[in-house]
């Protein structure tokens, strides 16, 4: 599975990797992250913007794991094919602001 990165106003990031293979875009600019902290500072991490299609993919593991979680929860269990179609019909790849809470409707 392929995943682009969305920039802040919802269009595909300008750095994005892309391929005729995506399957979905998720939020990849300005994401804010954790990073452990150093020695410079006491603190355990630090809160960081970051910016790219690993982002993306974060998210997007997370998301396909709510739905897995949604439909378990109603003893339906999808196949991977099952959530890939999910993925395939916000069609976030191609427009600017998918409904990303239609596969819990």
């Amino acid at each position: 599975m392929s995943v682009e990165a969305k920039n802040k106003k919802g269009g595909k990031w300008e750095k994005s990797n892309t391929s005729l293979y995506s399957i979905a875009a998720f939020p990849g600019e300005e994401i804010k992250s954790l990073t452990l902290g150093n020695s410079s500072n006491s603190k355990p991490f630090n809160i960081v913007y970051s910016t790219g299609t690993s982002q993306a993919t974060a998210l997007a593991s997370g998301y396909i794991a709510l739905i897995r979680d949604y439909y378990n929860s109603k003893n339906i269990t999808l196949s991977n094919t099952e959530i890939l179609n999910k993925l395939r019909a916000l069609h976030s790849t191609t427009e600017d602001h998918p409904d990303y809470l239609s596969p819990f409707q």
